[in-house]
This record gives structure tokens, sequence and C-alpha cells, in this order.
């Protein structure tokens, strides 16, 4: 064995283990004077600094790490004497790590050098963390209680293709927390390893947390969801699981809370927007505030009216807190993808949940045949007779008074299963805002189907699982219930999940 291959290792663990102070006859020793109670070889996962001072012969000395995350700085007093602090940055992944630090010293032509192993344990964070992945990788999570929670940030979504679109693995740089329903939600997002991990201080509410690149673009985000109570899935007659509240909503039943109200989506895309903050509204109602981690209110912004350069999958993936509008292709196209480019397979169908489905795991967008039943012909109805709500005050008759900001339709009525669908609004896709004046009145909720037969004979439609309404925008009456009806994709709907 060449022992002076190894000699520098045996001397820096001989010399540094109990940092104790060494007088060498020559060369180069080191002596531990940091007040930290860590030693060289066992930095704890948050990192540290740990400062020597250099016992030398030599008047020049020199230092270099072959790790990034070990860096030094160093000084030399007027007396001479030399220091040198080894600063160890957190260990963001799961696994050991260790860096090699050198002390050089120069004496003639001869190099006399220190070789020092840098030792650093493992992050335990992601030990004590709740796995929300563990079940299968979606773009929404519940939670419902305080704690820490991980997720996987390295797949897009579920990691099934949608349509033309393929996912790849993701690369993340940092983590981030995008916005919040409730200051303090969330209480902390960081990255270990390939695991996005944040602290969740048990209030209710909608959040939506990103990892990036190394310039801070967004490469993918989540939506968690607190709702403060349990969902459970209603059979219905024809067989599917229907989620008991809308995506996003934030009380067990209908309470006369706009937080019953949920989050409205664009077809296709998996992130969210802020809903109405009222039960009723004007053309001046704005959503419900969502702030960052400092309290700050983030913006909901919306796109170009004119030019269509944002409207690619891509922009979206990278600007989740942007509505896309329709209004430079309107003519042409209601899709918030640029003419063209449309993808019919965002959402995939019952199937195959794709990438974009933003339902957590165990859960879909429906499509289009799975509330038919909420009408007696399965299409289109103006009359009270025709709809199949239930008679919510009991007086033998459905009329306008069994309406109470939505409608509670049966979904097996034998049975005796039904469920409140409030009438939530939703954005308009030209102007890219929300539609607060029809809050309360105007209920739409998206299905996967796309609609490539639309009868306005313009590209970029898709079908709404349900949609109805009570009045006009001028407050005249309008009474309607249309299950699978054409809508423009670039409009922003409820969406209520049923069972994979």
């Amino acid at each position: 064995m060449d022992m002076k291959k190894f000699l520098p290792f045996i001397l820096a663990a001989f010399i540094l283990t109990a940092c104790q102070e060494k007088s060498p006859t020559s060369g180069i020793s080191l002596n531990c004077v940091s007040e930290e109670e860590f030693t060289y070889d066992n930095f704890p996962a948050e990192g540290g600094r740990l400062t020597f001072e250099v016992i030398t012969r030599h008047a020049e000395v020199s230092y270099s790490s072959n790790r990034d995350w070990c860096s030094y700085e160093s000084s030399t007093d007027a007396d001479g004497s030399h220091m040198v602090t080894v600063i160890v940055e957190r260990n963001t992944a799961t696994e050991d790590r260790s860096a090699v630090f050198t002390v050089y010293g120069e004496t003639g032509s001869t190099l006399e050098q220190l070789a020092l192993t840098i030792g650093q344990s493992r992050s335990d964070k992601a030990d004590a963390a709740s796995d929300l992945s563990a079940e299968g990788a979606a773009n929404c999570y519940v939670i419902n209680s305080a704690g820490t929670y991980l997720l996987d940030a390295t797949v897009m979504g579920n990691g099934v293709p949608a349509g033309s679109f393929v996912p790849e693995t993701i690369s993340p740089a940092d983590a981030v927390l995008v916005w919040q329903s409730e200051a303090g939600m969330i209480t902390s997002v960081e990255l270990l390893g390939g695991d996005l991990v944040f602290e969740a201080s048990g209030a209710e509410g909608n959040a939506l947390v990103a990892v990036t690149d190394e310039e801070g673009g967004i490469l993918w985000s989540w939506h968690i969801w607190n709702p403060g109570m349990t969902l459970s899935a209603l059979q219905s007659s024809d067989g599917y699981g229907v989620m008991n509240v809308n995506l996003g909503a934030l009380a067990v039943d209908f309470t006369a809370d706009a937080r019953y109200y949920g989050l409205l989506y664009q077809w296709g895309r998996k992130d969210p927007f802020p809903g109405s903050p009222t039960l009723t509204g004007t053309t001046s109602t704005m959503p419900v505030p969502v702030y960052d981690m400092d309290g700050a209110v983030v913006e909901t912004g919306h796109s170009s009216y004119t030019s269509l350069d944002e409207n690619n999958i891509e922009y979206a993936i990278s600007h989740p807190t942007v509505v896309i509008s329709n209004q430079g292709q309107y003519l042409v196209s209601r899709d918030w993808l640029k003419s063209g480019s449309g993808n019919d397979g965002l959402w995939g169908d019952a199937s195959a949940k794709t990438c974009f489905d933003p339902c957590p795991p165990g859960w879909r967008v429906p499509d289009s045949e799975v509330f038919r039943h909420f009408t007696s012909s399965g299409s289109y109805a103006w009359n009270f007779y025709d709809f199949n709500v239930e008679d919510v005050n009991g007086d033998g008759v459905i009329d306008i008074d069994d309406y109470d900001y939505g409608w509670r339709f049966w979904l097996d009525r034998s049975a005796g299963v039904s469920s409140f669908f409030p009438a939530a609004a939703r954005y308009d896709g030209s102007y890219a805002m929300l539609m607060g004046s029809v809050s309360g009145i105007w209920g739409s909720y998206w299905s996967s189907t796309p609609d490539t037969e639309s009868a306005m004979g313009i590209e970029g439609m898709a079908h709404a699982s349900i949609s109805f309404s009570t009045k006009n925008m001028d407050g005249t009456d309008m009474l309607t219930v249309a299950p699978g009806g054409s809508a423009s994709r670039a409009d922003a709907y409820s969406v209520r999940c049923v069972r994979e």
C-alpha cells in the first residue's frame, strides 16, 4: 500500500477528531478554535461553520475545496497567524455527503498539503414529513392538519402524457410558495433533494407551491388544499363516485359562505384561480385575495389582449397566476391556446387521467356524460319540471324557492343521494377576469371532454359537465340547466371531481 497517498487523510483524522491544538515541527497542522459543538467530520444537515488556526512554518498558505457546498473564508493577522473558516451549506439531499478541503503551504519548490475530509449528515427533515405522493402523484394534494409534508417534485402531475404534450422529469433548483388564501397557512417551503417539503399550520385554505430553475422561473406547481373536512365520494345512479364538494371548497355544506364556491380553472390547465369573495357580486368584484409568504397580496394577472405570444402550454406552466386571454383570436378560436395549436387531450378522459388534471390522487375531471341525468332529457332545459333537483323546502313543488345560490341536484334520487352545486361564477376567457356580477346566479362546471364539432363552428370549445343560470347579467330571468353544453376553453369554471 502506498502510505504516502493516504498520509494526508490519516494526519487530518488524527489532528482534528478532537479539535486539539498541535505544534508542528514541520509542514502544516491545525488547531480547532471554533465555538461550534460539531466536529469537522460530522456537520449536521443544517450546515454550519468551523474555524481553524493554521499552525505552520510557511509564510504563505492557500486553500481549496472540491465541492461547491463546502466553501471557506481565510485571513492572516498582523502577527502572521493564519485563520480559516470552513463553511458548509444546508444538505438538501437524502444521503450523507463529503468534501475534501485542502490546506497548502509552499517551501521553495516543495508543495506541502493537508487534506481534510469534511463529512455532513443527510437531511432528516424529510423523514418526519408525510409523503403526499405516496398514493400517487397528482397536481393537487389534500391535507387536513398541521404538519410537515412532502411531494415528489420531479414528476409533472401524474406523469401521464396529455395529448401531444409529453411530460419530462423535473430537475428543480429551488422551491417557493406562489400564493396562499390564508396568510400563515404554509409557513415554509424548501427543496430537499427531489422533494418539495413544506410546513402547514393547520389553517384551512388553498395554496400553490412550486419548484423553480436557477433563475427563479417556475418549472411546475402544485395545489395544496386543506378543506377542513373529510372528502367523500357520493354514488350516482350512473355508477360514478362524485366528490361531495367543488375542488378547492372550504366548507362541509352550503352555509351562506362564498368559501364553498371553490376555485376556478381554464379548460385543460392544472392551476386554479381564486373565486368570488362574496355570494353575489358586481362588475367590480375582484377575486378572493391571496398572499405570498410575507403576507403581501399576489395579483391574478392576465395575458396580452392583442398578442398571442403567451398563448401556449409552456407559458401556462411557468405563469400559474396568469389567466390566458383569447381576445386576440376571439373570432376564430375560443381556446386559450393559439389557434391551430390546440390540444384536445389536456385533461384526458374516463380511461386516462393526464399530467394536467387538477384533481387529487384517486380523482379526475369528469367526462361530459357524468351529469347528464341532471335534466329529464339529458340536455338543455328551461322548465322547473325538467330539472332533476331536490325539493329543498319540502313544499312538493320544484321552483325558485328551492334555489339558494345553486341547486341541490339528485345524484341518485331512488337512493336519496343529492349534492349541492353552487353558482360560483366564472372567469371570462376574453377579458381573463372574474365575472363577479354572476356570482350566485351562474354555475359552470368543466368536463374533460373536448368539443370538436361545435355548433358555433368555432375552434377551441369544450363540453361543460353542467351549466345553469337563474338570471341574465342584466337581472332578467334566464332559467336554464344544461348538461354537456359547449363552452369556451379560455373561460375558467368550477371542477367537481369524480373517482378514477
